[in-house]
């Protein structure tokens, strides 16, 4: 399903289903907002109204997991989460249902569930339908189903108590207009992602970020695409053979469009409606999930916009914007993946971001990034490079990043450059005149400083290595500094170590 492991589990769904809750599954969620994070209180309604008043398992520990394990009740302070209040506050228990099977499939493995329906249906398979699904989500790589277990059926049922699943005879299917209006993407496209090689999978997943940055009308040129899948993963390609092998068959099934066909690596394509639709941040490992939804929709402003945003004097807010969004643009063009903000500009009066990123260019790296929007007078100082470095060992980081809008004073750069010859880590320091040349040429200055970077780093770590090479020519001696001889103490001629 992805070049990535995840552990693939269905949520909990003991004593949890439509039959119980009368086909209402706003109805336990009433409790829980009545009783106001009272978890008792809360235990003997449901054992009144789901189990005749009897106060055993069903209604101490496995309704409230279920509600729990599915997101919509607080674990901590037993309250209803914003997904819990979208589902309650639905207008109807159809609503309510839809509500509630869209995050199961897009958040909770549901999308595995409405593959093995679909697959059962296409193959017209009966018998009993627990063992069925059971055996389809394994093969889908879904773990922690017993035998006894009903967490897939029920989830099922409530499927088609949304509509997402209907029954057709004596099978059951998915019904693909309700599916598409619910999450963008009908049984037969997530069926066809799922299946895809991850070769034209990594190659949709590149273009769909491109046309989230250029905009999603424009024809992206497919050459840097190309070279980005290369990068990332040359053994699922055969770079010879781009075209035909990637971008003709995604052409043929109505993934990317093109203005017209060309030979090699030269022309452009864009995504289609159904590239665009398919929730793909919930599907592959993507950096989409880890942006915040009000920054997305700003992703395709131009270069230019971005920089008056960052240099609007006259508003605190534009300042912000413009910064996070630099920040995400900058990892976008290095082909980071963004995985999420560990400070916003609002939480920082606006004057800095911090994020996590991570690239998967030949070996995985993790990234910490921080970037400053200071007053021209000043700089960086030492003390906010040291204290990334304490940020990067904690989230075990292999690279720091530090981005502002003016430079960084010399204490800081030679701090930077001890750190990077001493220990594992590396910096990128990125000043203001660097920042303000992409702002206004593109990534080509960006590109060209980050390399010009890289070199300057791995000058610094040869001493390391030389350290390393110089060990291990004199690593037969002990502790004390003393020559060991080679054998064991049975003479030259006794057994050796193997």
């Amino acid at each position: 399903m992805s070049d990535t492991t995840r552990n693939l589990r269905l949520p909990s769904f003991n004593d949890f289903s439509p039959g119980i809750l009368g086909k209402d599954i706003r109805r336990p969620l009433r409790i829980v907002a009545d009783a106001q994070g009272d978890r008792d209180v809360a235990v003997k309604r449901f054992a009144s109204e789901f189990f005749s008043g009897n106060a055993n398992k069903r209604s101490i520990t496995n309704v409230p997991v279920t509600l729990i394990n599915t997101g919509l009740v607080d674990s901590g302070t037993f309250l209803l989460t914003d997904f819990g209040l979208d589902v309650v506050n639905a207008s109807s228990p159809l609503l309510a249902a839809r509500e509630f099977v869209k995050r199961m499939i897009l958040d909770r493995n549901g999308i595995l569930l409405i593959e093995a329906i679909r697959t059962l249906y296409y193959r017209r398979e009966v018998g009993s339908r627990k063992a069925l699904l059971k055996r389809e989500l394994e093969n889908l790589g879904v773990e922690g189903l017993s035998n006894a277990t009903t967490d897939h059926t029920t989830l099922e049922n409530w499927m088609m108590e949304a509509g997402v699943v209907v029954q057709d005879g004596q099978y059951r299917r998915p019904d693909d207009d309700v599916l598409r209006d619910l999450i963008g993407a009908d049984s037969d496209d997530l069926s066809a992602i799922l299946a895809m090689e991850p070769g034209p999978r990594l190659f949709l997943e590149i273009l769909r970020r491109c046309a989230e940055t250029a905009g999603h009308r424009e024809y992206i040129p497919l050459k840097p695409v190309y070279s980005e899948c290369l990068r990332r993963a040359r053994a699922w390609f055969d770079e010879d053979q781009l075209r035909k092998n990637v971008v003709d068959p995604l052409l043929a099934a109505g993934w990317i469009e093109a203005p017209a066909a060309k030979s090699g690596k030269g022309g452009s394509a864009r995504a289609s409606d159904r590239l665009l639709r398919m929730p793909l941040d919930k599907i592959l490992p993507h950096m989409f999930g880890a942006i915040p939804g009000d920054l997305r929709g700003k992703l395709t402003l131009p270069l230019p916009e971005v920089r008056n945003l960052l240099y609007d004097k006259d508003s605190k807010n534009n300042r912000g914007i413009g910064l996070e969004l630099l920040a995400l643009r900058m990892l976008l063009a290095l082909a980071l993946e963004p995985r999420g903000f560990r400070q916003r500009a609002r939480d920082t009066s606006f004057a800095e971001v911090d994020l996590l990123a991570e690239g998967r260019d030949l070996l995985f790296s993790r990234w910490v990034v921080q970037c400053k929007n200071l007053k021209e007078s000043s700089k960086v100082q030492l003390s906010e490079v040291a204290k990334e470095v304490g940020i990067a060992i904690h989230q075990k980081a292999h690279v720091v990043v530090v981005v502002t809008t003016t430079d960084f004073t010399s204490e800081a750069r030679k701090y930077a450059d001890e750190i990077t010859r001493e220990t594992h880590l590396q910096f990128l320091l990125v000043p203001g005149d660097i920042v303000r040349g992409y702002l206004s040429g593109g990534e080509a200055r960006l590109l060209e400083f980050v390399m010009n970077n890289a070199a300057h780093v791995m000058a610094m770590k040869r001493g390391q290595l030389d350290g390393a090479i110089h060990w291990s020519q004199v690593g037969g001696s002990n502790v004390d500094g003393e020559n060991v001889p080679e054998g064991d103490g049975e003479g030259a001629d006794g057994p050796e170590d193997t």
